[in-house]
């Protein structure tokens, strides 16, 4: 998904699992309605990280909407060789990792639950 929510939910995902000095790629970074990559790394990632750690992506395309209009199609390279091994603990206060944390139980539940009720519509 590319709305705030999910690529919140998605880079932390990630960031947790990756290696020390991993890079990260933003596809989409843009101001397109709906999506919210541009958002969050603007407000989220760029204030917490040093500015050689990161450079936006211009290849100089452009994508067009379903409602035709055109928008340029940029990215954010995070790089990992600036980045050190960096850490949710350093981007996040343990509050808001707790959040997290709440969150993807909450995921993790809604998921199960809509697995069961499918299986209960194929019973019937």
């Amino acid at each position: 998904g590319h709305d705030y929510g999910t690529v919140k939910h998605d880079f932390v995902a990630a960031l947790r699992n990756a290696n020390p000095g991993c890079s990260f790629l933003f596809d989409d970074y843009t101001d397109r309605k709906g999506y919210g990559v541009k958002r969050f790394f603007d407000h989220e990632l760029a204030p917490r990280l040093p500015e050689e750690a990161w450079e936006v992506l211009d290849p100089m395309t452009w994508d067009e909407t379903v409602l035709g209009e055109t928008v340029p199609h940029r990215m954010v390279l995070v790089k990992g060789d600036a980045l050190g091994a960096l850490t949710l603990e350093q981007l996040y206060s343990p509050r808001q990792l707790r959040t997290f944390e709440r969150w993807d139980a909450l995921r993790t539940q809604g998921r199960r639950v809509a697995t069961h009720l499918k299986a209960l519509v194929h019973q019937t």
